[in-house]
């Protein structure tokens, strides 16, 4: 018997306490006016949990049954399932807080998590799991991260201390990816990303999440899309991609932070602020299994994501309603990722799918790290300021420490019309920092910027950036570096009489030193016309640049032309009809190579009134052949990957490199009762992370309702699925009927049936049938009984007869809190003979105490 969770023991403490109280009324007057009064008055809960006692006589595969009954937890006397989330907002005017209790094996893994919010004066207390930050006015020594334990603060008007003392969450880690002529996804090397933790860069210019990319925190995936129409934006193969994260993990070793920040104003004399802090490499490993639950997603197209990266693809546990899976045979993973798989044949919704895998280890701290650094702000008046920073970082673990000493100055001052800002560092290739997302680099640089605005209408900016990036390969203890020049300039004109505004851009970047020399110039302009009833915006780019490459062993220096061009349109021509679409070209060539990478999209929608819906869409992805560059901006450049944090190696690995889809879906609701919707569609993928396969599909559903009496719902779904560059097809027909009724008030009863017929040439193939039934008889306003059972068959590849049948007597403790007492009896056997896995018989008893939280 495995221990009682801490919720579980509340839980029983609150079943005591209202089993004590023998008059309902009591019940109802006492617990539920606090609970209106003080708990949804100053603290919010939410979700679901349900603590079981069960006894039971067990037969066959006992793994099996362990995985699929229960939520995983089959063979346990007593379960823990469900998830409950308690907020608290100002409690007592001092404290807020943040508690998820959940089975962290099926849910998010970073959202188990507890954390308090204390502010009181001038004083602020964050404990628990927190974002933790120093708030350092020193560049050299900044610091955020997803952290475990305590940090305070304290702030007057001139003085400002942060401490903390905690344990890494995650791993920060940065990666370089050059433009693969595609919006995405690029992939980041790591799953489970921290959320929030993300910064990307593309040529040094930062992104904005939402505005500028999406990213897929599970799988860390990020795709590029256009600010203005949020449409795919294609990224050249001359620009480069640079990311910071942190990586969450729940194996490895985790390690400890700690740190002191103060400053002190002291108004005209400036401001000086010190800051210290260090890491420390923990001294244990935690190696643990994970088992991730899905339901049956379709056709053989349909990617499964797991939520961490396998150790070792060979070592996964897959079972499909308890049968054990082949790797090769029943499933497959991607080539390039190793966190997702395709299954080889079609698996029914209906299908419970268990993955039982032991995660990549994720160390959160590498290596032991100091920094000790000083800083010193002098204002100049206005907003302008003059600030000089320096820190001392260094490596405390391993057979060759580094340490460095970094400064840095920077100016700010404002002009009246004309705003210059100017700085000037030295980080010297032995600086390291600790830990930290961000784009804090080794290098020795100096830029400036210059703003010009002589009125509302014109605007004028010019900026230059002179650096020499370093990388230090500590397996081969040889330093390289890259020296990196840019010059930008560009008008902006807003019309007077309104409208978004006409920009002209030129940018000129270099790079060369230990790297072949690389040149690139880039001219772009870009608006947006509209009117009453369309609206346009367009952005046009030329690029032309030089850079080395290697053919048949010989280095040559080519030229590369780039040309792209971004539109988005809509057009509403009555209130009925919209027409939208959204065209991204880009095309690159060299001497003897070209490609042409598109992102095309182009809808119609239809609406009269809220009785009938039309939309019909096609897009067409592309990112085309690439042709061979060899351009190095130096983005990528700097200490470990691109800063003071770990890198990553990049296999330059990126999404579906052709994608088309075609759909047309309607939906028609003559009266309230009554509504149906159909479509019909196809998808094509094809590429890296990819099926590699084209899917047709339709459907049709209906739903009739008489409301508190009788509810119909039928669905029929068609796919057919064929491989590319494979004779293998596959497609499948089903069939989807349910009808609720309550005939009277005490009784309500609900059953369907479900088919399942698949075609094509794979041995695969599989047909099955169920059918279910439930029945609810309310015995008295605080008692139901519950009766279910569910029978299914299936012929063909590794087919299986399922017969599942549960009595429950229900009783309604107070509101959120039930009392269920139930028999059940389950019976799994197969009828392949080939199959030894996955058959199992079970009878018993359950108690089970059911909290459901909520509004």
């Amino acid at each position: 018997m495995r221990p009682l969770k801490p919720f579980c023991v509340l839980s029983l403490l609150l079943l005591a306490g209202v089993a004590a109280c023998q008059d309902e009324k009591k019940i109802d007057s006492g617990l539920g006016k606090w609970f209106d009064q003080y708990v949804l008055g100053r603290i919010e809960l939410t979700g679901w949990r349900r603590l079981g006692y069960h006894t039971r006589t067990l037969t066959g595969d006992l793994r099996a049954f362990d995985l699929a009954e229960y939520g995983g937890q089959g063979l346990s006397k007593f379960t823990d399932l469900g998830q409950v989330h308690v907020q608290g907002n100002k409690v007592g005017d001092i404290a807020s807080f943040e508690v998820n209790f959940q089975d962290s094996r099926f849910q998010d893994p970073q959202a188990d998590r507890f954390s308090v919010d204390v502010q009181r004066g001038p004083w602020v207390l964050n404990a628990g799991d927190i974002r933790g930050r120093l708030g350092s006015t020193n560049r050299f020594a900044r610091f955020e991260r997803a952290l475990s334990g305590v940090q305070v603060g304290y702030r007057t008007k001139g003085t400002e201390i942060r401490a903390l003392r905690t344990e890494a969450r995650g791993q920060a880690r940065t990666i370089s990816l050059q433009g693969a002529n595609s919006a995405g996804p690029y992939y980041l090397q790591s799953s489970q990303i921290v959320r929030g933790s993300e910064q990307v860069e593309v040529d040094g210019v930062k992104q904005v999440f939402g505005q500028d990319y999406t990213i897929d925190y599970d799988l860390g995936a990020v795709t590029f899309v256009n600010r203005t129409t949020l449409e795919g934006r294609i990224i050249p193969p001359t620009s480069t991609i640079v990311a910071t994260y942190e990586a969450f993990g729940i194996t490895g070793s985790r390690g400890r932070i700690e740190g002191v920040a103060v400053s002190q104003d002291f108004g005209k004399m400036g401001r000086v602020g010190l800051t210290t802090m260090r890491q420390v490499t923990g001294g244990s490993n935690r190696d643990s299994t994970r088992l991730e639950k899905f339901q049956g997603f379709g056709p053989p197209s349909t990617p499964y994501v797991l939520q961490f990266q396998p150790d070792d693809v060979n070592r996964v546990v897959i079972r499909v309603n308890g049968i054990l899976q082949r790797i090769g045979v029943d499933y497959r993973f991607d080539a390039g990722n190793p966190s997702i798989f395709f299954f080889n044949r079609f698996i029914p919704s209906t299908d419970n799918i268990d993955v039982l895998y032991t995660p990549k280890r994720v160390d959160t701290v590498v290596g032991d790290r100091e920094v000790v650094g000083v800083d010193y702000r002098v204002p100049l008046g206005g907003d302008g300021a003059v600030t000089y920073t320096q820190a001392l970082g260094r490596s405390t673990s391993g057979g060759s420490p580094l340490s460095g000493l970094a400064r840095g100055v920077d100016v700010n001052y404002n002009f009246g019309k004309v705003q210059v800002v100017s700085s000037v560092r030295d980080v010297p290739r032995g600086y390291v920092g600790v830990e930290s997302a961000g784009f804090n680099r080794n290098e020795r640089a100096w830029d400036t910027s210059l703003t010009y605005t002589p009125s509302s209408k014109w605007r004028y900016d010019l900026a230059h950036r002179n650096a020499s990036v370093g990388d230090l390969l500590l397996s081969q203890n040889a330093p390289k570096s890259v020296r990196a020049t840019s010059l930008a300039g560009s008008v902006t004109f807003t019309p007077s009489q309104g409208g978004a505004p006409w920009t002209l851009e030129h940018r000129r970047s270099a790079s060369g030193g230990s790297r072949p020399e690389s040149s690139l110039d880039v001219t772009s302009f870009g608006t947006t016309l509209s009117s009453k009833r369309w609206s346009t915006r367009f952005d046009l780019q030329n690029q032309f640049g030089k850079g080395s490459t290697t053919v048949n062993g010989e280095v040559k220096r080519r030229a590369v032309d780039l040309q792209t061009i971004n539109a988005r349109t809509s057009y509403r021509s009555s209130a009925d009809w919209q027409l939208d679409g959204s065209l991204g070209l880009s095309r690159v060539s060299t001497e003897d190579q070209s490609g042409l990478g598109r992102e095309v999209q182009l809808g119609a929608s239809y609406r009269r009134g809220e009785k009938f819906s039309l939309r019909m869409e096609a897009t067409d992805s592309d990112a085309g052949p690439l042709a061979t560059l060899g351009f190095d901006s130096g983005q990528g450049a700097g200490y470990d990957g691109n800063g003071f944090s770990s890198g990553v190696g990049s296999t330059a690995l990126i999404g579906a490199t052709n994608a088309r889809a075609l759909s047309l879906r309607g939906t028609y609701m003559p009266t309230d009762r009554f509504n149906t919707s159909a479509g019909l569609y196809l998808y094509r993928s094809q590429g890296a992370v990819s099926s590699n396969s084209e899917t047709r599909g339709a459907f049709f559903d209906a739903t009739f309702r008489v409301p508190e009496r009788l509810d119909l719902n039928a669905r029929v779904d068609l796919t057919d699925t064929r491989f590319i560059e494979s004779p293998l097809t596959a497609s499948a027909t089903t069939l989807t009927v349910y009808a609720g009724y309550t005939p009277y008030g005490r009784l309500s009863l609900r059953g369907g049936a479900t088919a399942l017929l698949t075609g094509g040439n794979s041995k695969f193939r599989q047909d099955s049938w169920s059918y279910d039934f439930d029945a609810v008889y309310r015995l008295a306003p605080r008692q139901n009984l519950v009766f279910n059972f569910r029978n299914g068959i299936s012929t063909g590849f590794q087919s299986q007869q399922v017969f599942d049948a549960n009595l429950v007597y229900q009783y309604q403790i107070w509101r959120s809190l039930a009392l269920n007492v139930g028999f059940r009896y389950i019976d799994v056997k197969n009828r392949d003979p080939l199959v030894q896995s996955g058959a199992y018989s079970s009878r018993g008893l359950d108690l089970e105490l059911s909290f459901n939280f909520g509004r």
